[in-house]
């Protein structure tokens, strides 16, 4: 995703680039027969990517000029089955990257080829060329370094030519030139970007991928361009910019950036011949993130994913990015629209709020409750940060917890996503607990969350080694992979509002719902957070809330308030008065002392001045933050997953009902962490008892 915040102080500033190139990009190993060989995924093809392979690492092909630094290092495994491309990946671990931020293996490319302000490699700009590129990740996957921690797919960001820096960084980056080392500024679709190398050298890395059982993933664009890219001149028809710009999803200008405009003739003709281009060229491609799908309309989709189309689902894998917390739309591009994949937005919102911000962990187990929405949940891909948002450790430490603890935490939301439905997907750096601040439009060196990776910092993490068991585990259990999931125990599940069979619109004409920071303002809002109609105005909901100071207000589904809540502090068991007018724009604030459930009444007798009162529920207050789950599959060993959200030691046997209830999926007696944690529980009588230690995460299999 774009992800610049600091964009439109800059949109602007850049004139159209002059003297543009004009011809297409040159296919490196231009013999047709070649490509055609290739595009087979035949044995031959296989012959011939082993070829390409051997022949990059003879001639150092990395950037344009070849390079001296492109060649074999270290040991080479063993060679891994034969990859083939299809839509499946749920047998996959997928690793992230920049590639401008990954690995410099050839010294050649570091200022491009074209000469153009902003070029030059810069270590000390957070928004310049920083001189990683395809030779780079080559050398490290010839080295063994993805293998190495289970990785058995790369993604890595837009390979396209970029345009010249529409402009400047603000804050301490004002005066500095922004450059597109991301990849999503595309100039034009028919050239590579030279900072990252060429057409050869782009084959040279997908060969290597290939001898190496490694999946490649290339990152696209379909939605924009860059500021003023040479398309925009040559096409104005085909985009939107400025005032004509809308305000849904589709027709907004994400970031003032140029608007293609699908819906006009030749455009998706053309978009997707640029990635009929890519694919033809660079036919080691096994798959795409497809950046801000939302914002492009779903007839595009429908031709993209048809059969004998690009982006055809039984041949290619696409992840579509749905920046989105709603399942229903998350669902609805994996399902109606037809991507093989979509990354997990909610599960990501929820994992952050419980496990590195302190919420309870029934925020996850309410987006798992969501799953029957999707035909198959096991498709998506799951994650806890990428380039577009904070690290997660940093989101730890931002909600006050000390390093070594966020660390903690971090393991936790590993284990989780590696252990949960769908495919695993990591950014880069977090083998060394890497720290980052999003987007570096306005940040010093060293806080965003594109940094340069530091390789040398792998000797005192242990966190490459933790993700190296964490695959093996996945590895190991089908079930982890492609099995069925169901929550076996979640805080909070005697947090509810009383039951009531009343319309919960009866009197508002909509649902309401208590929502605020304590779930991130999630949208839609849990459906634990409706106020519950008990009769004569009066509701009441129930809601799991972290330790801390929090915002909240009352308010429709589609944010429509019906009350206006004052800005003041609510004292817990003091009534506060709602105003009337709908419309204002302030939040109540409430300060709790003590994790647990705390009920929101509302007396609305009084039309004009409701009366809203926070009281504490002493039964949900004492409840551990513990969530379990099981993955199951017909054939296969059942799979348990504990999670202790709490600071201390937790007895599974203090839980309501004596222990998780694991009839049928783990024999009684004694069960060790499959993982390395080095954690033992008891079963008896088909409960799952024993201390999980604090801010742990334990997998648990039949042996």
């Amino acid at each position: 995703m774009v992800g610049f915040v600091g964009f439109f102080a800059f949109y602007t500033i850049r004139a159209n680039p002059t003297n543009p190139t004009t011809g297409t990009a040159g296919t490196g190993y231009d013999a047709e027969m070649i490509t055609r060989l290739m595009n087979s995924r035949t044995p031959l093809r296989m012959l011939l990517t082993g070829l390409l392979a051997a022949f990059a690492a003879c001639s150092g092909g990395g950037g344009s000029n070849g390079g001296s630094d492109g060649g074999s290092v270290g040991v080479t495994p063993p060679p891994p089955p034969p990859v083939t491309s299809t839509g499946e990946f749920r047998d996959e671990i997928v690793y992230q990257l920049l590639t401008d931020r990954f690995h410099n293996g050839d010294a050649s490319n570091d200022s491009g080829s074209l000469d153009r302000r902003g070029d030059a490699l810069d270590l000390t700009n957070p928004v310049g060329w920083h001189g990683g590129d395809f030779a780079g990740i080559r050398r490290k996957i010839e080295e063994g370094y993805f293998r190495s921690m289970g990785f058995t797919a790369i993604w890595i960001s837009p390979v396209v030519l970029q345009v010249p820096p529409p402009g400047n960084g603000g804050g301490v980056n004002a005066g500095k030139p922004f450059v597109g080392f991301h990849g999503y500024w595309a100039d034009r679709f028919d050239q590579i970007e030279p900072h990252f190398g060429d057409l050869a050298a782009l084959k040279a890395l997908g060969a290597t991928a290939d001898a190496a059982g490694i999946k490649l993933v290339v990152d696209v664009v379909v939605n924009h361009t860059g500021p003023g890219s040479i398309l925009n001149t040559q096409n104005p028809a085909w985009f939107r910019i400025g005032n004509q710009c809308g305000a849904d999803d589709v027709t907004m200008c994400l970031a003032g950036l140029p608007d293609f405009r699908q819906e006009a003739p030749g455009v998706t003709d053309f978009l997707l011949g640029t990635i009929r281009y890519l694919r033809d060229n660079v036919p080691s491609i096994d798959g795409l993130r497809m950046d801000t799908m939302k914002h492009v309309g779903d007839p595009f989709w429908t031709q993209f994913f048809a059969p004998g189309s690009p982006g055809d689902a039984r041949a290619l894998w696409t992840v579509g990015e749905v920046f989105d917390g709603s399942v229903a739309r998350i669902a609805h591009y994996l399902d109606v629209v037809g991507s093989p994949s979509v990354f997990d937005f909610p599960l990501k919102f929820a994992i952050v709020d419980s496990i590195a911000r302190g919420a309870r962990t029934s925020r996850i187990a309410e987006v798992f409750a969501q799953d029957s929405q999707y035909e198959d949940p096991t498709l998506l891909a799951v994650f806890i940060d990428n380039h577009d948002v904070w690290r997660f450790a940093s989101e730890a430490e931002a909600a006050g917890v000390p390093a070594s603890e966020a660390d903690q935490r971090l393991d936790v939301a590993l284990t989780l996503i590696y252990a949960a439905r769908g495919i695993p997907v990591v950014y880069y750096g977090t083998e060394i607990a890497m720290r980052g601040r999003g987007d570096s439009y306005a940040l010093p060196i060293g806080e965003s969350s594109r940094e340069d990776m530091d390789f040398a910092a792998l000797s005192n993490s242990r966190f490459d080694e933790r993700l190296k068991s964490l695959a093996a585990t996945r590895l190991r259990y089908p079930a982890l992979r492609r099995g069925a999931q169901r929550t076996l125990h979640s805080p909070g599940s005697s947090c509810q509002p009383p039951a009531s069979a009343l319309d919960p619109a009866a009197d508002f004409g909509d649902r309401l719902y208590v929502r605020g920071s304590f779930d991130s303002w999630a949208n839609p809002p849990p459906a634990s957070q409706r106020l519950v109609n008990l009769g004569g105005r009066r509701y009441e909901a129930a809601v799991a809330i972290a330790a801390g100071a929090h915002q909240f207000k009352v308010a429709a589904a589609d944010w429509s308030p019906e009350f206006s809540n004052p800005d003041q502090v609510t004292v817990i068991g003091a009534p506060i008065t709602l105003g009337s007018a709908p419309g204002a724009a302030t939040n109540s604030r409430v300060s709790i002392t003590a994790a647990g459930c705390y009920a929101f009444a509302l007396d609305a007798t009084s039309t004009t001045s409701p009366v809203l009162t926070v009281t504490s529920r002493a039964s949900g207050a004492a409840e551990p933050d513990v969530l379990a789950i099981a993955r199951t599959m017909a054939g296969e060993r059942s799979v348990v997953v504990v999670v202790n959200n709490e600071r201390t030691a937790v007895d599974l046997g203090s839980l309501a009902d004596g222990g998780v209830d694991v009839q049928g999926l783990l024999p009684d007696g004694a069960v060790t962490d499959v993982t390395g944690v080095g954690v033992t529980l008891q079963v008896g009588a088909s409960r799952l008892a024993g201390t999980v230690p604090a801010l742990t995460a334990v997998v648990l299999a039949a042996p």
